[in-house]
């Protein structure tokens, strides 16, 4: 994702959680993150939607899952024209990954929050 190639991102997840991994303590499964963003990316709603309720599930087992799930909401919302709704999605995302101490994803948070505003 970071490296602006969502669909790369969007089959190397898709690949991985195929395999079915369990979550352990030395690695634990980032995919489901990297889906949900990968496909707000992409502009996927129909996809994204059908992963929400496997990815909320699972929230509870990956710290950055949640707001990863509120930044996708957003993108929908925003792309739907309700910018209040992506910028409280947001804002639920900003104060999770704040709590989370993760600096990257709370400066990308903010970013999308200010883009809201033009």
């Amino acid at each position: 994702l970071l490296n602006g190639q969502p669909a790369k991102a969007r089959e190397i997840a898709e690949r991985t959680l195929a395999f079915g991994r369990g979550a352990t303590i030395e690695e634990p499964p980032y995919e489901l993150a990297v889906l949900v963003e990968a496909l707000a990316a992409l502009e996927d709603w129909p996809a994204l939607a059908a992963l929400l309720p496997t990815a909320r599930a699972r929230a509870g087992y990956v710290a950055w899952l949640a707001p990863a799930i509120e930044r996708a909401e957003a993108a929908r919302l925003a792309a739907e024209g309700d910018s209040e709704g992506a910028r409280a999605s947001l804002e639920r995302a900003l104060t999770a990954y704040q709590h989370l101490h993760m600096a990257a994803e709370v400066a990308t948070t903010q970013a999308r929050i200010a883009r809201l505003a033009m």
